[in-house]
């Protein structure tokens, strides 16, 4: 999950500090740098960033035990990763967020909640076994 220029906006209008997005965006930035030198990193990064058409062939390689430091194409892959991610931050305040869940809302069509209340429903993942 992502927070968006438009989602820090609206936080940072309710009150969250401005620090706690520098720190996401510090933290990105420290996660895609060590992803370039060193191969656990990178296979913890890709699958959290989205739109990597090559992924099953970068994770592949990672598994097989190439390292970005050693194997240049998987370098070269990594690196145009990186770029893209570090240009969208740039661009549009893109910024990963690791342990991040996706909410919906939707009115109260009902009448039930009292103003400003919102009703939350978590729904844990069925793990197969």
């Amino acid at each position: 999950y992502y927070l968006n220029r438009h989602v820090i906006l609206m936080l940072s209008n309710n009150g969250v500090p401005e620090e706690v997005f520098l720190r996401k965006q510090a933290e990105m930035v420290r996660r895609l740098d060590a992803m370039m030198k060193d191969t656990r990193a990178a296979e913890m990064v890709l699958p959290q960033l989205g739109g990597v058409s090559c992924l099953p062939m970068l994770r592949l390689m990672l598994k097989g035990g190439h390292s970005p430091r050693d194997e240049t194409l998987l370098h070269q892959c990594l690196l145009a990763v990186r770029t893209s991610a570090l240009a969208e931050l740039r661009a549009k305040a893109r910024i990963l967020v690791t342990d991040g869940v996706c909410l919906i809302g939707a009115p109260d069509e009902t009448g039930q909640l009292r103003e400003e209340c919102v009703f939350l429903q978590v729904r844990q993942p069925v793990t197969p076994g």
